[in-house]
């Protein structure tokens, strides 16, 4: 059988994204991971603003994703939050298991929309019945680019 291969791309509202994100960090993968450095990319955000060279996008809850999404050159890295928990004075010592960047968020997005598009479906391009589940996997498959928890 002869196959056709098809590359589409999707115009997704930023806030969906948001929404996805949100529904993992509290709820669906506060169990595995620890970030840090988002205030990094909030106050480059902050200092572009004060210069006039970007406006803060006011529909988005989160300053550091508004200023990964503007062009913020600090990813958000992301932990193993047991690994954090054992060394909470030095977390140094820890290695970032992943980190958010723009391009990781479209990354994960695309696999998601290909390797697990039942939970893709459940957020995008509208939500449409998302759980925690859901945005979990979309979480792990943007941070990480695999399922590795759960």
């Amino acid at each position: 059988m002869k196959t056709l291969q098809v590359e589409m791309k999707v115009n997704l509202p930023i806030e969906s994204v948001e929404e996805v994100l949100i529904t993992a960090m509290e709820g669906g993968s506060n169990y595995w991971y620890y970030m840090d450095e988002q205030k990094k990319s909030s106050d480059w955000l902050e200092e572009q603003i004060k210069v006039g060279n970007l406006k803060r996008n006011e529909s988005l809850h989160f300053k550091w994703l508004d200023g990964l999404i503007q062009g913020s050159p600090y990813p958000i890295k992301i932990y193993d939050i047991e690994e954090v928990y054992e060394n909470e004075e030095d977390l140094e010592q820890c290695e970032p298991i992943g980190t958010l960047t723009m391009d990781k968020i479209k990354e994960g997005l695309k696999l998601a929309q290909t390797e697990y598009p039942k939970f893709y479906n459940q957020h995008f391009p509208e939500y449409n019945n998302g759980d925690t589940t859901s945005a979990d996997v979309i979480f792990q498959l943007i941070a990480l680019g695999e399922i590795v928890y759960g």
